[in-house]
């Protein structure tokens, strides 16, 4: 039996199939992504949302909110660990928080938008500086939206509500 693992609202979803043999249909694509409602080709795509801190209250509380707003999310704990399971989980929107060990915010969201460039990024911190240090690094050419901590949900899903 082969698995396969796919993230999906702060849980990991598994599923095996039997190896294709000489006597199995070969399977045409490499992956098979599983979204919610996903019945018929007119349904509304739903937006997958990556919240990663290293403090994993803020981001499992976020990620849980978010999920009861209809948003399918994956809460992550760090900018390399993010970027793993963006491979799977591939999301429309990057949350992160900008001081991180290891791996910032700042290239955590680059390295993201590398690998996905229509993904929208939200940047937050309680770091005053954070701002005059994404502009600095991004150069000015990507757009990222910053927000305070702490934030108010409300806020958050107003903003990812007007990019559905």
């Amino acid at each position: 039996m082969q698995t396969i693992s796919e993230p999906r609202n702060s849980a990991l979803l598994v599923a095996e199939r039997e190896p294709v043999t000489e006597t199995t249909p070969a399977i045409a694509a490499e992956a098979i992504e599983i979204r919610p409602d996903s019945s018929t080709a007119t349904e509304k795509h739903t937006m997958r949302v990556m919240v990663v801190d290293d403090e994993p209250i803020i981001a499992d509380s976020m990620a849980f909110i978010l999920q009861k707003e209809g948003f399918e999310t994956l809460a992550m704990y760090g900018g390399q660990a993010a970027l793993e399971a963006s491979e799977l989980f591939e999301p429309d929107v990057l949350m992160t928080d900008v001081m991180m060990p290891e791996m910032d915010g700042v290239a955590t969201a680059m390295m993201m938008r590398r690998r996905f460039p229509k993904c929208r990024i939200v940047m937050f911190s309680g770091y005053s500086g954070a701002t005059e240090r994404l502009a600095h690094v991004s150069g000015g050419k990507d757009a990222y939206l910053m927000l305070k901590k702490p934030m108010r949900p409300d806020d958050v899903i107003t903003v990812l509500k007007r990019w559905l």
